[in-house]
């Protein structure tokens, strides 16, 4: 499209002649190749729309009173285009950036709430058309308060850390981990039964009990783990009752799981 375009403000040039500029119109095409398909396809945008427009003032006619003259004019004019390419690479790189920092909690780097919100929905929008098993869990950290006001919230916020890498790597690519707030995650994974849920579920306490061992941190891991057979209402629907599950966890000595089904 943008290498079309370059050749269309070409013709458009030739046609005019060289009294009436058009300089300004090869920027399109050099934008949307610098948008689109990054700096090197703008690069080459770039130079393309530099020898066309000097091929154009060449047909057109136009005399200078040194043959230098229409080639410093067009390196000019690729500089101007190069220019206008790199920023706009460097923006949409900006950009992308910004919003990734917007989807990912701060101080752990996992997704927020609002970004798990949003990607929760889209799992079991799949759920439902793939007919399959979502498991949804909520981890609750025991006794994470007493951590902070032994060890300061230094030490609490170097847990949280190392509790979500801990997780991360515990889990698959396709599964979401979200800190909900405080010592507050959620884990959704697609395509897990309750029975396959178990066996992730004791593979993240194991892996969380030996980093809080390791650290010598006396913290416990409560958590509801909830499996919808079918789509529920909402997502802030299968939230709340898996938090309720966890706190049932809590209520029956902490540092336990409690499974449900959900559709049954």
């Amino acid at each position: 499209m943008s290498l079309f375009l370059v050749f269309v403000v070409g013709l458009i040039d030739t046609v005019t002649g060289y009294e009436i500029s058009f300089s300004l119109l090869y920027l399109a095409p050099v934008a949307l190749a610098a948008w689109f398909a990054g700096a090197e396809a703008g690069s080459l945008v770039c130079a393309l729309s530099a020898v066309i427009w000097i091929v154009a003032d060449v047909l057109n006619g136009h005399r200078y009173s040194h043959v230098w003259i229409p080639v410093w004019n067009s390196l000019v004019r690729f500089g101007f285009f190069i220019i206008t390419a790199y920023l706009l690479v460097a923006l949409k790189s900006r950009l992308a950036f910004v919003q990734e920092l917007a989807r990912l909690d701060e101080m752990t780097g996992i997704l927020n709430r609002r970004s798990f919100f949003l990607e929760a929905q889209r799992i079991f929008d799949m759920a439902v058309r793939k007919q399959s098993a979502t498991t949804l869990l909520f981890i609750d950290l025991d006794d994470f308060k007493q951590i902070n006001d032994v060890h300061g919230h230094a030490e609490g916020d170097r847990l949280l850390k190392t509790i979500a890498e801990s997780m991360k790597r515990a889990l698959r690519v396709t599964d979401l981990l979200a800190r909900m707030g405080g010592d507050e995650f959620a884990v959704l994974l697609p395509e897990t039964h309750t029975d396959a849920a178990k066996q992730v579920v004791e593979k993240l306490r194991n892996g969380l009990s030996q980093v809080a061992s390791d650290n010598a941190w006396e913290i416990g891991f409560s958590i509801g783990a909830l499996t919808f057979l079918r789509k529920p209402l909402t997502v802030d629907e299968a939230v709340h009752t898996t938090d309720l599950l966890m706190y049932s966890a809590k209520r029956k000595g902490k540092n336990m799981a409690v499974y449900e089904t959900y559709g049954a």
